[in-house]
Parts: C-alpha cells; structure tokens; sequence
C-alpha cells in the first residue's frame, strides 16, 4: 500500500516476479520476462 502526497491510500498489485542471480544481465531480465510474457499469452 502506498500514500500519496494528498494522504490518498493507493494498492500496488505485483504481476511478475522473478528470482534473478546476484551476476545478471540486462539481456537476463529481458529474456525472463519475455518468456513470462509469451507463456501467459499477454501482449
């Protein structure tokens, strides 16, 4: 949950996350989401 500068409550929903190793790479991360992506037939 987060509070903005007006004191408004706001939720966060999280739709990835991924254990990544401590020596990753951009092209790493890009590969893991991507697979994320395509597995779960998202655009």
């Amino acid at each position: 949950m987060r509070v903005d500068k007006s004191g408004s409550y706001h939720t966060e929903q999280i739709l990835y996350s991924q254990s990544l190793s401590a020596v990753t790479t951009s092209e790493d991360i890009f590969n893991s989401i991507s697979n994320f992506v395509e597995k779960n037939g998202l655009e």
